[in-house]
């Protein structure tokens, strides 16, 4: 869809303007002073009618008095002003403009009417926030915020997008060597949300990477388009997502609402656009560092080089517990690297080196070579771990010398390397920018570290998966009619399973004191149906296995009084086929998720459904792969795949039935509020069959 040609041009314009005016009195001088020092080259204005000059810079009244166009204006007065400046700007023609004043929606009701009424007033102007910190390209030297986050000039780097500034504060403050090309602080998104800011992001071919940090799914549209292009660019998506509710917030009707909350459907959505995400500050940057300088891994297969035994043990721990592998070395690689070795040393992976980072250089380089020598037959990765020396301790020309004959060995071999401290503070710049001088991501702390390599191999992994097609543009659709939905009974939801090729049991519905049909084969299933009920056996409402006329009978008044105890009137009853093959219970759940749309989620099923969390979320449109790979993710799966000798289910007739399901979905043209399968039985040579189900439904079908 993309975004109107005016606000895009004027994006572009806020990015790079050639002429500032900044709004507001005296509290302005510092947003004046950080832009001077970034260097930047337009002209500066400021516009206040009640002062002849702010930091040097002569003051219009209005914006229409300012002499030319104004490509960005930067606002900072108080939010009952606010409004009467926006509208100003937007008379005058300005380009765009950004928000910091606060008082708005993140205030309640009244602030949300007051941002309503300042999205009016802008007319056609884009703005971002209110609420928000500003911005700093400095690419461009560019500046709009009161925060001074730093003065840097990079060619290239990793656009960084934020609901507030202390993320950006983060990033671009801390020591770890990341090249920065802008960071923004988008605040309310009022006016310009996050998603559309990246789009126009995007068009600029000096960004590497981008890095988002989202409290709340806005636009997830947008955001989907910019995933489609961010894969054609070539550009890694690194994001931090917070702001999750409470376990409580939702009062969750079904297992599937329970175990797919904000958390689950954040990241089934990342992984659908192949985004990276990831839990800190710290994290994202060591992510950003590993895809923007050593790049994408098509493996998890690292060798690992330490300069020391505790090393080599704790960097293979964290490795294996963040899903990389530390292949055993060839027998023709042992057979080279032990006579290089100290007597006490093992030709192992994890290698120990000991001190032979002292080591002549051509010492070194036999000893790497060696190590490595099993290249890319065996390696995804060189990897090298050391400290560096504090300053005005040792002589640090060693540790120099060794990471960059590491590097160069890895290089010659064509394997990607990288450098991993075992703590943010054990890698100084100087080195940092050696490493970097020659392809290798000097990586900082264990944790993060390990977590940023296993980031790159899932880069690879989902661009694999888009190569193949299964990512589409996502567009929510709300047809909620405004009223309660209504919930179908066992047999109506089973109905329209049958209808969409789903197999259910054969069943009939049966009111008490009613004849009961000859044709029903015992022993049957007999479940209370009318109210519709959910969790029908956490109350009595379901007798299994019952193998007569009059055994039916007597279940069926047992259980109405039991249930009248419990304040519910049973009115009918579901008789149905007994199930008796064996197979594996899967929880299939479909609902609509405001601002995503429609999400799948798969799960252990039965009465395991909420007793041991094994859940995945997959949002929707899903291909056969996807569901697959979400099927693989279960802790049941080894079940599926037939454990410790069992017959295993048929796979691929288990996905047919899921899609099946997820077709449902589609064809109401989002009317349906929920879908739940539980269980879903997956058996073996057949088609899974579906013993219990619930659907509500927006609106009759």
């Amino acid at each position: 869809m993309g975004i109107p040609d005016r606000k895009r041009q004027g994006l572009k314009g806020l990015l790079k303007p050639d002429r500032i005016a900044f709004v507001g009195g005296a509290a302005l001088e510092p947003a004046i002073a950080y832009t001077r020092a970034l260097g930047f080259p337009g002209e500066l204005c400021v516009i206040n009618p009640g002062r002849d000059h702010l930091a040097g810079i002569p003051c219009c009244r209005s914006a229409q008095e300012v002499e030319g166009p104004i490509d960005l204006a930067f606002i900072a007065v108080p939010c009952e002003t606010v409004i009467d400046a926006v509208d100003d700007l937007a008379r005058a023609g300005a380009g765009a403009a950004i928000v910091n004043s606060s008082g708005f929606a993140e205030t309640g009701e009244n602030g949300r009417m007051l941002q309503n009424r300042l999205v009016e007033a802008a007319r056609d102007m884009p703005f971002i926030g209110p609420n928000c910190p500003g911005i700093a390209n400095f690419l461009d030297g560019v500046g709009g915020m009161l925060d001074n986050l730093g003065v840097f000039h990079f060619d290239r780097g990793v656009a960084v997008l934020s609901n507030g500034g202390a993320y950006l504060a983060d990033i671009s403050c801390s020591d770890r060597s990341i090249p920065i090309s802008h960071i923004l602080g988008m605040g309310n998104q009022a006016c310009v949300s996050i998603a559309e800011m990246m789009q126009v992001i995007l068009e600029d071919p000096r960004v590497t990477a981008i890095n988002l940090y989202l409290e709340s799914l806005v636009d997830v549209e947008t955001l989907s388009e910019n995933a489609l292009e961010a894969y054609r660019r070539d550009i890694p998506v690194v994001v931090m997502k917070s702001g999750y509710s409470g376990s409580g917030a939702r009062a969750a009707r079904t297992h599937s609402a329970s175990m797919s909350g904000d958390r689950e459907v954040a990241s089934a959505l990342f992984r659908k656009l192949g985004f990276i995400e990831v839990a800190s500050a710290s994290e994202a940057i060591e992510t950003l560092k590993m895809l923007t300088i050593t790049g994408p891994l098509s493996g998890r297969r690292v060798a690992l080089a330490t300069s020391s035994g505790t090393y080599a043990v704790t960097g293979g721990d964290v490795a294996e517990r963040h899903g990389l592998e530390l292949p055993v070395l060839s027998h023709r690689a042992r057979t080279a690297l032990k006579p290089l070795l100290k007597p006490f040393l093992a030709a192992e992976n994890p290698l120990d080196i000991a001190t032979d980072h002292f080591a002549p250089d051509h010492h070194q380089e036999a000893l790497f070579g060696a190590f490595l020598s099993d290249s890319s037959k065996a390696f995804d990765l060189a990897l090298q771990c050391m400290s560096f020396p504090a300053a005005d301790t040792w002589e640090d020309e060693s540790w120099y010398r060794s990471a960059g004959k590491f590097c160069k060995v890895a290089k010659t071999l064509g394997l990607p390397s990288a450098f991993i401290a075992p703590t943010h503070e054990g890698l100084p710049r100087q080195a940092r920018e050696m490493l970097i001088a020659q392809g290798s991501a000097p990586l900082q702390g264990f944790d993060d570290g390990m977590k940023a390599i296993a980031h790159a191999c899932e880069w690879f992994e989902s661009r694999r998966r888009m190569e193949t097609g299964t990512v589409k543009v996502l567009s929510p659709k709300d047809v909620s009619s405004g009223i309660s939905p209504t919930l179908f009974d066992e047999m109506e939801s089973k109905s329209i399973l049958a209808q969409h090729g789903i197999v259910v049991p054969d069943g009939i519905r049966w009111n008490p004191g009613g004849r009961i049909s000859q044709d029903i084969e015992f022993p049957v299933a007999l479940k209370a149906l009318d109210p519709p009920l959910l969790h029908k056996s956490d109350i009595g409402g379901v007798s299994l296995n019952v193998e007569s006329t009059e055994a039916l009978v007597m279940k069926a008044d047992r259980m109405s009084a039991a249930l009248e105890k419990g304040g519910v009137r049973c009115k009918a009853f579901l008789v149905e086929s007994m199930i008796r093959d064996r197979g594996v219970e899967l929880l299939v759940g479909i609902r609509r998720v405001p601002e995503v749309g429609y999400c799948l989620v798969l799960a252990s099923g039965g009465v395991l459904a909420n007793l041991i969390g094994d859940a995945r979320t997959v949002v929707l449109p899903a291909s056969r792969q996807e569901i697959r790979d979400a099927l693989s993710a279960l802790r049941i799966f080894p079940m599926l795949e037939g454990w410790r000798g069992g017959p295993g289910v048929d796979i691929a007739s288990a996905v047919e039935g899921i899609l099946s399901a997820c077709r449902i979905a589609e064809s109401m043209e989002g009317a349906l509020a929920e879908l739940e399968i539980n269980p879903f039985l997956l058996r073996g040579n057949q088609a899974p069959i579906a013993l219990d189900a619930v659907i509500r439904i927006n609106r009759n079908l």
